[in-house]
């Protein structure tokens, strides 16, 4: 699945809102809560879906997906994201962001120096985090609206 420009014209898949979801996908989750027995549609955040994975691609391939994206940004960062997408973390994802946030004067340069040399991209770091190359995100916000407590 690839990260897309704002501008793409292909249909938004938005995991909150099953109406959006392509009919065969939304066939697919309806039939994996009901062999799990779950009949309450808030449930369907705990569906175990890794099998089936590949499944799930296909079924979205030539769609957007609409995903929640955590993280601090600046205003440009998130302008940036806006305008071109996610972008998998990398070296220079990191030493763009510290360059940017530097030159508006967010960081200074020992600041900036600092938080390079901690980046889990650093050739010394880079197997402590396995995050290289990867683009983290939480598909439904319905993940993060709940007290872990259950309370």
């Amino acid at each position: 699945m690839t990260l897309a420009h704002a501008a793409d014209s292909r249909p938004v898949v938005d995991v909150d809102n099953p109406a959006t979801w392509p009919r065969p996908l939304a066939d697919l989750i309806y039939k994996i809560a009901d062999e799990a027995e779950l009949d309450e549609p808030e449930l369907y955040v705990d569906l175990e879906l890794e099998d089936r994975e590949a499944q799930v691609l296909s079924l979205l391939r030539d769609h957007l997906l609409r995903a929640q994206h955590c993280t601090r940004l600046l205003d440009h960062e998130a302008d940036a994201i806006r305008a071109l997408g996610l972008r998998p973390l990398d070296v220079a994802l990191v030493d763009d962001r510290l360059d940017q946030a530097h030159e508006r004067g967010y960081l200074t340069d020992a600041e900036r120096e600092v938080l390079r040399s901690q980046s889990m991209v650093v050739p010394e770091r880079r197997n402590l985090g396995n995050r290289e190359g990867q683009v983290c995100l939480t598909l439904s916000a319905e993940a993060t609206s709940h007290d872990i407590n259950g309370t």
